[in-house]
């Protein structure tokens, strides 16, 4: 009681800035039912100042994974063959579509783009309408590798499922693929065609307009207002975000030569119900343990909180220090994301301004140098 009390007016007296020692003593106290309600209070305090002092927002990095997304050069001569094929888009038919698909796989993105789908809509699609099992993941292999797709997805592709999408694709632009839904407000709703500036009365001519005529800066700039490239490339390139936080870890113990296992993607380490991003000295016998997270909102702040929780029980019970290494906005959520994660963590905590801390820790530093060479 009296090192909890001692912690506490070190909190009160500094505002916050707290040596990791009283936060380990906090974090203990937050576990017991009587000194909670306390201990949450200061750890509050200590997680406001941490969020002023370290935490930095992301937002102007735009993760570009190059395995899922084109740069505008290839983009461009695949729109140009599409373009070429079609007449600007003037003589488009179901086997004019279905020929430009056989001869060009990645044809399927500027016909998916020019109707608004993605990859999970068109998956449901020959799913649900046509019982095609042709999944998201094969549809991506097609549209990224083309012609470098396994032989037996291309025979599939072809045979199955260009007949489906070069009808579907044509028809869609007419707005003939699905019924109106009746009693649906359109003051709070719009048709996909409508957005996209499509006219069902007018279909392929409406797209053939605005190919020959090109895009108005305004309509552009509409596009992205509800939806556009950058967010299609923070989605599709989101796994990318911990290399923000992975990359300088990666560097730093490999700088000091410390040794270290890094978990690859889905990677299942034996032992662990849930994989750490990093585990020193090896993944044999973990001593340390590092989650390292970035969240620009709080709900996604919350799930990785979570994990983060997670993996302090399992940690502990294995007799291995949990640190968190975390950056973005979404951890200013101070109750349910940054409280727990300081008291689950025991304090060990860090982000990306001050990861270079992380040589101060006993239970790292230790490791220093020992790495082979």
């Amino acid at each position: 009681m009296a090192k909890f009390e001692r912690a506490v007016e070190e909190i009160l007296t500094r505002g916050g800035t707290v040596e990791r020692q009283s936060l380990a003593v906090l974090a203990e106290a937050y576990k017991t039912r009587e000194l909670r309600k306390r201990a949450f209070e200061a750890l509050k305090l200590c997680a406001q100042k941490y969020a002023e002092t370290y935490l930095q927002a992301y937002f102007e990095v735009v993760p570009w994974d190059q395995e899922v997304m084109y740069e505008v050069e290839t983009f461009e001569r695949i729109y140009r063959f599409v373009e070429e094929k079609t007449g600007a888009f003037r003589r488009v038919k179901p086997e004019t579509i279905a020929t430009v698909l056989q001869e060009n796989p990645c044809a399927i993105l500027i016909f998916r783009l020019v109707l608004g789908y993605s990859f999970d809509e068109i998956e449901l699609i020959l799913q649900k309408r046509f019982g095609v099992s042709f999944g998201k993941d094969k549809l991506r292999e097609i549209e990224q590798r083309c012609e470098q797709a396994t032989a037996s997805l291309l025979k599939q592709w072809r045979e199955k499922v260009v007949p489906i999408l070069s009808t579907f694709f044509f028809r869609a632009v007419y707005g003939e693929t699905f019924a109106k839904l009746e009693g649906i407000s359109e003051a709070s709703f719009r048709r996909r065609a409508k957005v996209l500036k499509l006219d069902p009365a007018r279909g392929w001519e409406s797209v053939s307009e605005m190919a020959s005529g090109g895009v108005a800066f305004v309509d552009l700039l509409y596009q992205r207002y509800v939806g556009g490239t950058v967010r299609q490339a923070l989605d599709m390139g989101s796994a990318l975000k911990a290399d923000i936080l992975e990359e300088p870890i990666r560097s730093l113990f490999s700088g000091q030569r410390i040794p270290f296992y890094q978990t690859r993607p889905r990677e299942r380490i034996e032992g662990w119900e849930q994989a750490p991003d990093f585990l020193i000295p090896s993944k044999e016998l973990a001593e340390v343990v590092i989650e390292a997270k970035v969240a620009e909102d709080g709900g996604t702040a919350r799930d990785k909180a979570s994990r983060i929780e997670r993996l302090a029980r399992i940690a502990e019970a294995k007799n291995a220090v949990c640190i968190a290494v975390i950056d973005g906005k979404g951890f200013r959520r101070i109750n349910d994301v940054l409280v727990p994660i300081l008291a689950n963590c025991k304090g060990k905590v860090f982000s990306y301004s001050n990861l270079r801390e992380l040589l101060t820790l006993p239970e790292i530093a230790k490791w220093v140098g020992q790495a082979r060479t």
